[in-house]
């Protein structure tokens, strides 16, 4: 048994990694800058596939409306699902499973992913339940963080 640690900055934030959905740390509501995405990607190495933006209209760089990007992405990788969580993107599988983004993705930075590192996630089952499982939870009470402590 390997036990991981990983702190949150808030419960949206904890709930969603438990769940197994990756989000982005930028709002993009509060941020359209980060919307200029032509031809940029996003590459996931689980499952396997690129998105490459497109403008609309085509070949323009003009920002693109989160509806959009959510659009692209679902069209890209079919079992890949969006949302916008406080502004933030936050991906997961339409059947839940383990979600790696490779850290090569060109938008990564622009959508609040990492750049260094490859993101991954995968749900977590309930104590006694297949790996990962939940260990422990901490709360922060003064920095208002979480710190979840699970093995794999």
């Amino acid at each position: 048994m390997v036990l991981n640690v990983k702190k949150f900055s808030g419960l949206a934030d904890l709930n969603s990694f438990i769940a197994g959905k990756l989000r982005g740390s930028t709002d993009l509501v509060k941020n359209p800058g980060s919307l200029y995405l032509h031809g940029k990607t996003l590459i996931f190495a689980t499952p396997v596939g690129t998105v490459t933006f497109a403008a609309s209209p085509t070949a323009a760089q003009v920002p693109l409306t989160v509806a959009q990007v959510r659009a692209q992405i679902e069209a890209a990788v079919a079992t890949v699902s969006c949302r916008f969580v406080q502004g933030r993107l936050e991906l997961f599988l339409t059947a839940p499973g383990p979600l790696v983004l490779d850290k090569d993705g060109t938008a990564n930075e622009l959508l609040g992913f990492d750049t260094k590192t490859d993101s991954s996630v995968t749900p977590i089952n309930p104590a006694g339940g297949a790996s990962p499982t939940y260990v422990d939870l901490t709360p922060e009470g003064i920095s208002g963080t979480y710190l979840l402590v699970f093995n794999v």
